[in-house]
């Protein structure tokens, strides 16, 4: 038991100390224009996020694989298209690191990295909270279109249900490829000089 508590000591102390790197890794990916480059770079990040809250306190680690679910990966990567997207997978697994910690505390183990593990959960909440709170809220809005839908089947009108299913759809859509947030991020230079390229042998194809 001394040895598997002192193992989680030091397990919790290197999930905080990676957690004091957010913000710089935040800063970083803040300052990426290309969308390719951004998503290139920030769906590790995200994955590694997800990670540390999967490990965190986990006596699993010393024992077994640990590692996040493949439908959580695929969902992570579908949101990661730009910054507001990744401040929002930080706050939720910033959130639960920092609840899994007090929750420990209360249940009488007492580590010592803490306060620090805290705090630095707290920073990254701080950091991040603006774009959590807009995600939230377009949540939010997709389920009032889905209960418009639910009344319109109840009542049987269909043009309420047509008209929701399409704003449900077409949000679902946008989403998926960021186009709902507003975003500086563009598609690099080359892809669109090679799309110019392609278009222009088609045209000269369909000529001949």
């Amino acid at each position: 038991d001394e040895a598997k508590t002192k193992a989680l000591y030091c397990l919790n102390e290197m999930v905080t100390d990676a957690l004091l790197l957010v913000p710089d890794c935040l800063a970083y990916l803040s300052k990426l224009q290309c969308s390719e480059v951004f998503r290139f770079c920030a769906i590790p990040q995200v994955m590694a996020i997800a990670t540390l809250d999967k490990c965190f306190n986990n006596p699993d680690v010393f024992t077994g694989v640990v590692k996040i679910r493949k439908g959580l990966s695929c969902r992570l990567i579908n949101n990661t298209n730009d910054v507001s997207g990744v401040h929002t997978v930080f706050y939720d697994f910033a959130s639960s690191i920092a609840s899994k910690a007090r929750k420990a505390k209360l249940g009488g183990f007492q580590d010592p990295s803490y306060d620090q593990t805290i705090k630095a959960c707290e920073n990254i909440c701080e950091l991040t909270q603006r774009s959590a709170k807009k995600r939230v809220s377009s949540v939010k809005v997709n389920m009032q279109l889905l209960a418009l839908a639910g009344m319109g089947l109840y009542y049987e009108q269909k043009g309420v249900v047509g008209t929701a299913v399409a704003l449900i759809v077409g949000k679902t859509i946008a989403n998926c490829f960021g186009l709902t947030v507003k975003t500086t991020l563009k598609p690099s230079q080359a892809l669109l000089d090679n799309s110019s390229t392609i278009g222009a042998k088609d045209v000269d194809i369909a000529k001949k």
